[in-house]
């Protein structure tokens, strides 16, 4: 029932869904300008990670730690002003909520995940989810200077 109060159709969003957005969006804000942060960053990958000296990194963060995305990105803007985030998301309503969410922060996602191949729908064959299209994206942002976010503990492992 919650997914179904959530979902909306494109470019229409139900009331539910935005209290909801605004909800998750204020509680996050809360609990992470609240919380006491110590980033214990090796030295070595500090430049990598606020994009100095025109170097920047992949960072991985496991779905339970994903939600400390904005605290890293707080401080590495806090050490370059003019850094880019980009994270990928899923190609789905979850995805989307995520990125209306985490917008707002200056957190830019690019959508797509991996291809399945799903005997129960079209045949078997398989159904695009953005992946190849998303990894272009990523790496032109890498490539621009940006700091790039992904999940690698996705269903499959």
């Amino acid at each position: 029932m919650l997914k179904r109060l959530l979902s909306g159709r494109p470019g229409r969003a139900p009331a539910f869904r935005v209290l909801a957005i605004a909800a998750l969006r204020a509680y996050l804000g809360f609990a992470l300008r609240t919380t006491r942060w110590t980033f214990d960053i090796h030295p070595d990958a500090a430049p990598l990670l606020t994009g100095r000296d025109g170097q920047t990194a992949l960072v991985a963060f496991w779905h339970e730690t994903l939600v400390l995305t904005p605290a890293l990105w707080w401080w590495a803007r806090s050490q370059n002003p003019s850094l880019r985030l980009h994270v990928l998301i899923s190609r789905n309503r979850d995805g989307q909520m995520i990125t209306d969410i985490v917008a707002p922060w200056g957190i830019a996602a690019i959508a797509g995940s991996t291809d399945r191949k799903d005997k129960s729908r079209n045949g078997g064959r398989k159904e695009s989810k953005g992946g190849a299209a998303a990894l272009r994206r990523l790496l032109d942002c890498l490539r621009a200077g940006s700091l790039v976010v992904i999940t690698p503990d996705g269903p499959r492992g």
